[in-house]
């Protein structure tokens, strides 16, 4: 069996292209690479300035947090001791006697 390969060589372009060399390769590559620095210090100045917010946030809420931890503080030691926060309310039935059960039988000695 034999392959006529002329009409493929006749479409065929031959050294169209040729193939670079291995140096300008490396050149492009070296100045890929110079080209991603400047990319990589914004990212991480946007990085140290993201972080300054958070810092200058949280340092906030702690501020607010503190400042509700006072008054808090100073609602303790305004209060009398051994009080609730909330009123007092005597009990109306002080002097009841007698104390009735569920099952209805009435519980009179204390």
């Amino acid at each position: 069996m034999c392959i006529d390969y002329r009409e493929l060589n006749q479409v065929t372009m031959k050294n169209k292209d040729m193939l670079p060399r291995i140096e300008d390769l490396f050149d492009q590559l070296q100045g890929v690479q110079q080209e991603k620095k400047p990319i990589l210090e914004d990212m991480i100045m946007r990085y140290v300035q993201k972080t300054d917010m958070v810092i200058q946030n949280n340092s906030s809420s702690i501020r607010n947090l503190e400042a509700q931890i006072g008054q808090l503080s100073n609602m303790l030691t305004e209060r009398t001791a051994w009080t609730l926060l909330s009123n007092i309310v005597t009990n109306l039935k002080e002097h009841v006697k007698a104390i009735t059960l569920k099952s209805g039988q009435t519980y009179d000695q204390p």
